[in-house]
């Protein structure tokens, strides 16, 4: 298995300080028209206001399973993809990143939230644009990476190698895995115009987790959702290798056939684990090497693996596995 990781450690309340300015910079400068009073990024920052302020070790000041709680997990991964995803629109005109904006900052704030009892299709939308964000971001730190103007989700270039092509899929269930990843495919195939020589296809599953060292910032008998404890860093390398164990027994209920135009699987996994009281967030683009799965020989797609592999330390000081 090969990955290629970022991290950052930031405290609640710098995270809840980003979101004014954040929304600020989208409304008043860039001219976004879902950054205003109503949007979902603003309904983050009490949350982590209010459990940054608290003196630790202590308890969540909310009820257990309260919806307080849940937005506090849900911040701590949509503002920090967030993030990820200003760092890019710096980089692009202005109008594409109004356009961009305006689907990630739209949405209610908690994926379960309903408009008139309809489920909201604005927030899973603008949920999977800011995972291909993260992509991009991971990706950007070896080689050239942008959320372009077209349609591709994400789009990899580097001297001498044909264009990488991402499309990412976040499944949210069983049924939801096989169905996206079929789509994905689909659109790869006809609509990205990838031929396996001068643009190669990859699918990319993003999952997001949250870890806790066991004893520390929240006690073990506080329930927030989604919530995973492990007692070394042993246990977490095997979690992670489960996850990969997982994501790779769904892809091959799926019927999914890689070919020389689309050669390529990852997995983009979004974890965070909490330490002293600071949330530390990592993002990791793995490469499994499931023989089941990577069965296609394509030399394109061995020089973008090679080319990753050889790229910038990451942010713990390491290179790719």
């Amino acid at each position: 298995m090969g990955d290629w990781t970022t991290t950052v450690t930031e405290s609640y309340l710098g995270l809840a300080h980003r979101i004014d300015g954040i929304l600020h910079w989208a409304e008043q400068e860039i001219g976004s028209k879902k950054a205003g009073a109503n949007c979902r990024f603003r309904a983050y920052k009490d949350p982590l206001v209010r459990v940054g302020n608290l003196a630790y070790p202590a308890g969540h000041p909310s009820p257990p399973g309260s919806r307080e709680q849940h937005l506090l997990v849900e911040a701590l991964f949509q503002v920090r993809a967030l993030t990820h995803a200003v760092d890019l629109l710096l980089t692009v005109p202005k109008e594409v990143a109004r356009r961009k904006l305006d689907v990630i900052l739209a949405g209610q704030p908690l994926p379960d939230d309903t408009i008139g009892g309809r489920p909201d299709t604005e927030g899973r939308v603008a949920r999977d644009n800011l995972a291909e964000f993260t992509t991009a971001k991971v990706l950007r730190a070896r080689v050239p990476t942008t959320i372009t103007a077209a349609d591709e989700d994400v789009l990899a270039s580097a001297d001498g190698l044909p264009d990488l092509v991402g499309e990412v899929h976040r499944p949210r269930s069983g049924h939801s895995f096989s169905g996206g990843v079929e789509a994905k495919f689909n659109q790869l195939k006809e609509k990205r115009r990838c031929d396996g020589k001068t643009r190669i296809g990859a699918i990319i599953l993003a999952t997001e987790q949250l870890v806790r060292p066991p004893g520390e910032v929240f006690p073990s008998h506080v329930d927030l959702p989604g919530l995973r404890i492990f007692e070394a860093e042993l246990d977490y390398t095997a979690w992670l290798e489960t996850v990969e164990d997982e994501q790779m027994a769904e892809l091959l209920k799926s019927g999914l056939q890689l070919t020389f135009e689309i050669p390529l699987v990852f997995l983009q996994l979004t974890v965070f684990g909490f330490v002293d009281g600071r949330p530390r967030g990592v993002e990791q683009l793995v490469y499994p090497k499931n023989r089941r799965i990577q069965t296609v020989i394509n030399p394109a797609s061995q020089a973008w693996l090679d080319r990753l592999g050889d790229g910038v330390p990451d942010a713990r000081g390491g290179r790719a596995a």
